[in-house]
């Protein structure tokens, strides 16, 4: 339902559900977590609920924001990197809760450094998808195909390389 990235530990979508619409990534303690994307799988399951994004640890938790349907995704920087505090264990929590308890003054607002490392991850997420699947682009009449089994294949690729960048995501 819910897939996370995070900048140098790669990607995962272990969230485990604690109570009835709340549900939980720890992070162990790690130095220079930084950038956290959080993303639901299908925006419209969220049509008649939002999910809020918040982080806590050690006493400090801050909410993030908010996904919906016509925001499936959010990008921010950990509260640690705030608190001026790199190595802590922290949780990311999503709670599912009504739309019109969405605080529209919350909306998580990017840095440019936030929006630089976005565009970092999914400029290297393009090229490895650009170089696992060139060798098999068919053109027909001047239109580029490619077969979906291969790009099925190649999130899977993409997945295990990811996980291998960080011993996190068991």
């Amino acid at each position: 339902m819910f897939g996370c990235v995070v900048c140098h530990l790669g990607y995962s979508d272990q969230f485990q559900q604690t109570e009835e619409g709340v549900y939980i990534l720890s992070f162990p303690n790690s130095v220079g977590l930084g950038n956290i994307s959080v993303f639901t799988f299908n925006p419209t399951n969220l049509t008649s609920c939002a999910v809020e994004v918040s982080v806590s640890a050690d006493g400090f938790y801050e909410k993030i924001g908010y996904l919906t349907e016509y925001f499936p995704s959010i990008t921010f920087i950990t509260g640690l990197e705030r608190l001026n505090r790199t190595e802590l264990p922290f949780s990311l929590c999503l709670t599912l809760v009504p739309l019109d308890s969405v605080d529209q003054n919350l909306p998580y607002q990017p840095t440019e450094r936030e929006l630089a490392l976005l565009s970092q991850a999914t400029n290297k997420m393009v090229e490895h998808f650009k170089r696992y699947l060139a060798p098999t682009i068919v053109t027909h009449e001047g239109q580029e195909y490619i077969s979906l089994k291969r790009v099925l294949m190649w999130k899977d690729t993409f997945l295990k390389e990811s996980k291998a960048l960080g011993t996190f995501w068991n």
